[in-house]
């Protein structure tokens, strides 16, 4: 498999406690962890700048660490042996600047059937967690308990229920956030393959331009509806204090 870019749309709907939906255009990558990598453009940089790049620091164990070897760790800690490619799917910086919510380092067997996934999560305040998702013991729906902070408007408290789709160069991944028998939120990106050529580099800068840093203002923006909406935002002063007392936050 060669690396790729994704072209296609991120939709976040919002059920309760109020309602709210936006879907944004967005384009990612997906690169083979293991292997030969994409050479290097004028456009696309691997652990170098260019106007669109991947930095293994930006991802797992944040420190620059070989991803791939360091993947297979924690699917072995899980008991999950890797016998085909590791993918990252993830966005990268553009023009130096990253804004990713969630990556997914995605294990596949000899046969190209994905095995399991490790989503690789960023809340708003700066901290990160891994969850750990065995597809072939769960093939439909992947289910994991919250564990992280994430939204300043969401507690710390339910599950996570992952839906991975791939065919015919199409993929999608859907997440649903649930407390009790209450879905909260709903989540999907989906796209189209391309291989990772600068012709199809060049097409998505040139409709995306300034992506990541589009993606943080449509949240900011997300966030103040919400806000206006009735919600109640809370300070990462104010999580803290909550998790001293030992109290949900």
């Amino acid at each position: 498999m060669d690396d790729q870019i994704v072209q296609g749309r991120v939709m976040h709907a919002r059920l309760s406690p109020v309602s709210n939906f936006f879907v944004y255009p967005v384009f990612f990558l997906r690169m083979r962890l293991d292997g030969n990598h994409s050479q290097p453009s004028l456009l696309f940089g691997r652990n170098r700048w260019r106007p669109v790049a991947l930095w293994d620091k930006d991802y797992g164990p944040r420190d620059g660490t070989d991803l791939y070897s360091w993947a297979v760790a924690q699917f072995a800690q899980a008991g999950i042996g890797i016998d085909g490619k590791i993918v990252l799917q993830a966005f990268p910086r553009v023009w130096g600047y990253l804004f990713h919510p969630v990556s997914f380092f995605m294990a596949y067997d000899a046969k190209d059937r994905l095995q399991a996934v490790l989503a690789d999560v960023n809340n708003t305040f700066g901290e990160h967690t891994h969850y750990l998702l065995d597809v072939q013991q769960h093939p439909e729906q992947l289910v994991c308990e919250k564990t992280m902070h994430v939204s300043p408007f969401n507690r710390l408290e339910g599950r996570y229920v992952f839906r991975f789709r791939e065919r015919n160069g199409r993929r999608s991944i859907w997440i649903d956030y649930w407390t009790g028998d209450q879905l909260v939120l709903r989540t999907s990106m989906a796209g189209r393959d391309q291989p990772l050529k600068v012709r199809n580099l060049a097409a998505a800068l040139l409709r995306q331009p300034l992506l990541t840093f589009g993606i943080m203002l449509r949240i900011l923006v997300q966030a103040l509806r919400l806000w206006r909406k009735g919600l109640t935002f809370q300070s990462l002063a104010t999580i803290q204090k909550n998790r001293q007392k030992g109290a949900v936050s």
